[in-house]
């Protein structure tokens, strides 16, 4: 990266830090919990996917090993991202399709799907994280990503409370097909991220 190039990379990881966060606040968050609720995962189920998901905090070794044997930071973490992002969406619509046909294996592929898909994402951090730090100058690190933070807060917030109102509006009948819609957003949002 030349340094004339800098301000356009800095405003785009800016743009792409955004777009990420309102993808993770929008598949992950709240939204998530209401859909695995509705499609019959349990309490223990909950607690299994958040012990499994847990676990795979691990992959970021294998990821780095990856990272380092290959010298493709980049491609790495966009192949790993991608997987993720799409992963995540197919084992959501998967579950709905399950969960409408009243199949008891719903939570079943979902949580299986999420926690290949956190495998994924687990992947995806390291080596994107490491390029980030040697794109941007050292000496500037604190004021890009605070900076970047700032922006990823106010786009979560921009997007997720406008998708909450629209959710709270919708009649009981169909949440789960609109909150599968903001899956989608989310999804398209993510992979252009």
């Amino acid at each position: 990266v030349y340094a004339w190039e800098l301000p356009s990379v800095m405003r785009k990881h800016i743009y792409t830090g955004a777009m990420g966060s309102v993808w993770a606040t929008l598949i992950a968050g709240l939204f998530f919990v209401y859909f695995g609720t509705t499609v019959g995962v349990t309490e223990f189920q909950w607690s299994l996917m958040a012990g499994l998901s847990s676990w795979l905090i691990s992959a970021q070794i294998a990821s780095a090993v990856l990272t380092e044997r290959t010298g493709n930071r980049k491609m790495i973490w966009f192949a790993f991202a991608v997987a993720e992002r799409s992963l995540r969406l197919v084992g959501i619509l998967m579950a709905l399709y399950l969960s409408l046909h009243h199949s008891r294996w719903a939570p079943v592929v979902l949580i299986t799907a999420i926690c290949l898909a956190n495998f994924l994402g687990t992947m995806s951090s390291p080596p994107w994280l490491s390029w980030l730090a040697d794109i941007i100058p050292e000496s500037e690190h604190g004021t890009f990503f605070g900076r970047r933070s700032a922006w990823m807060a106010v786009a979560v917030v921009a997007v997720v409370v406008p998708s909450g109102f629209f959710l709270d509006r919708i009649p009981e009948a169909h949440k789960l097909q609109a909150v599968t819609w903001i899956f989608v957003g989310a999804t398209v949002i993510g992979l252009v991220d």
